[in-house]
This record gives structure tokens, sequence and C-alpha cells, in this order.
């Protein structure tokens, strides 16, 4: 991919797989792991369809651990007994205030008494991105999702995913051809019909003007 428009199409793909990734693994784990705890497995094996091993997933901790459940018990005791092992902490909150306080004056004072606050420099801030999708009827996120289900978006590209082995060089077994789950759906275009498009529409992505999914094409 090469030009800004090509590199913000990229990070916003890349944005949208990462938050669904996200909520995919940890949905993912937290199901794994009830049905681990359920069958008082330790260890699951995780094969390929053509049953290579690849990883073994383990079910770890969960024994009784030490934890402090009153902080202000703990601390009163170590005031008491070790007090060389306090120290002074300023609350999250108010290093925050006093921050934004600085930032909305344009110099480090104090709201309240305009008392300059030592301690405190302006630094320039680095540079980062933030990805805002499009809203409306289809939002820029579901409009990205179908178009990598559509195959308009090609997933390795954009992941720069190194290239696999090449069939054979270490196994002459091959993995089952995969089933394509949408392709009572699709065109003869290849690009899915969505349940918001009429039959015979123009295709969103394609010069094809008789969009139709294959079942009623025939």
């Amino acid at each position: 991919m090469s030009g800004l428009g090509d590199d913000a199409l990229r990070t916003a793909v890349l944005k949208t797989l990462s938050d669904d990734i996200g909520d995919t693994i940890t949905g993912g784990k937290a199901g794994l792991r009830d049905a681990m705890t359920e069958a008082g497995a330790e260890k699951a094996p995780a094969r390929l369809p053509d049953g290579t091993k690849v990883a073994s997933v383990l079910l770890v901790g969960g024994e009784p651990a030490p934890r402090i459940t009153d902080p202000a018990a703990f601390e009163a005791w170590v005031r008491q007994n070790r007090p060389d092992e306090t120290e002074v902490i300023v609350r999250e909150s108010y290093r925050k205030a006093v921050l934004e306080d600085a930032r909305k004056a344009g110099r480090a004072v104090d709201r309240a008494t305009g008392d300059i606050v030592p301690g405190i420099s302006f630094e320039r801030t680095t540079p980062y991105l933030r990805v805002v999708f499009t809203t409306g009827d289809t939002g820029g996120r579901e409009l990205i999702r179908r178009a990598w289900r559509d195959g308009v978006i090609d997933l390795p590209k954009v992941l720069e995913l190194p290239a696999g082995e090449a069939p054979g060089a270490r196994s002459q077994r091959t993995l089952p051809p995969s089933r394509d789950d949408y392709a009572a759906h699709r065109c003869a275009c290849k690009h899915l019909v969505y349940a918001d498009q009429k039959p015979g529409d123009p295709c969103r992505f394609c010069p094809c003007t008789e969009h139709k999914p294959k079942a009623a094409a025939k």
C-alpha cells in the first residue's frame, strides 16, 4: 500500500480487526476456561484441521493467593509497625486536576490561589492516531467488515503477514478446502448481496449491474 489514503484505510481496518479480535479472544478464552474447569481438564490440545498439533492451552491459577482487601487497615498497621516503609502518595485524581488546570491556563498555577506550582513543565507530546469511523445507516466499522467478507479488502496484504511455507515443503498432508458459509448469498460477480439490497441492484464493489444471489439467478 502507498499514499495517505491507503495507509489510512489500513489503519481503520486494523483498528476494526483489533477490536473485534479482542472481543472474540475474551469471549473465547472465558468459554474454554469454563469448559475445562467443568471437565476437570488442565490441558487442551490445539490442532489444525488435518490433525497437526500446533499448541496446548493450559488452565493455570485458581489456587488461593493472598491479597489486600482492606487497604486502610493494612496501611495503618504499616504506619504503626514499619513507618520506614511508607511514603507520601498524591492521589491520581488530584494530579490530573492540577495538570488539567495548568493546560487550560497555559502555565502551572493553583487555580484557587494563583500561586505557581513547582515541579511542572510543558513538554511537547507525541502525536498519535485516533480512528473516527463514519456513522449513518451503516457505520464505517460494518462497511469494513462487509468489505473483507466480500473479498474487497485483502486481509493478508493489509496485515502484512509473512508468506507461509509452500504446501508439501515439510509434509505431504494438505488442509481440506475452506467452506464458504456465504456462498448462497453471493452474486456471480463473487460479491455478497446484503439484506438491505434488492436483487438486481448494481453491485457496490464492481461494475456488475444485475447483482443477485446465485440461488435467485437460477
